[in-house]
């Protein structure tokens, strides 16, 4: 069970679990995170995904709830964009992802107070509707060399590993 259902993050989740198990069934749930739209602290992300996975997880009888929650991040005053994920059986948690990308300053001086989701940031500054279920902000940082689904994969991998 996937907390929530944003295509980028099912579609993360499908390929991860498709690597370690024959045909698993993915159900998409749109979880609450419990905090910020835009997290702006490690903490405050992690905390958001271990909300979205349990509540993935209690509301089926799903064998693991998995969560993603992405934000940004200050390290010694510059802002870092970067994701968690977790995985849950509902009395264990699991880990994976937080790689930091150094955002560039005309996206950093954008996020102020981090009122506004990130992805609203990108969506005015690209002029395109919806980044964040497309390539993301990782996908146009890096010219599209990873996509924001590519990078919830991997991480989604980090934190299926106990499981298999």
């Amino acid at each position: 069970m996937v907390g929530s259902k944003n295509p980028v993050k099912v579609n993360a989740v499908i390929e991860a679990a498709n690597l370690f198990w024959d045909n698993p069934k993915i159900l998409a749930f749109d979880a609450p995170s419990r905090v910020s739209e835009m997290p702006i602290s490690a903490q405050e992300a992690r905390i958001g995904a271990k909300n979205r996975a349990r509540a993935a997880f209690e509301m089926t009888e799903a064998d693991i709830g998995i969560a993603h929650e992405g934000g940004v991040t200050s390290i010694t005053g510059d802002w870092y964009l970067f994701a968690t994920v977790v995985s849950t059986n509902g009395d264990n948690y699991y880990w994976g992802g937080e790689i930091k990308i150094k955002l560039p300053q005309i996206i950093s001086a954008q996020i102020g107070d981090g009122s506004e989701e990130l992805g609203s940031i990108m969506d005015r500054m690209l002029d395109q509707p919806n980044t964040k279920q497309k390539g993301g902000t990782i996908g146009y940082l890096s010219k599209g060399a990873v996509t924001r689904e590519e990078a919830f994969k991997f991480n989604t991998i980090q934190a299926l590993i106990p499981w298999i």
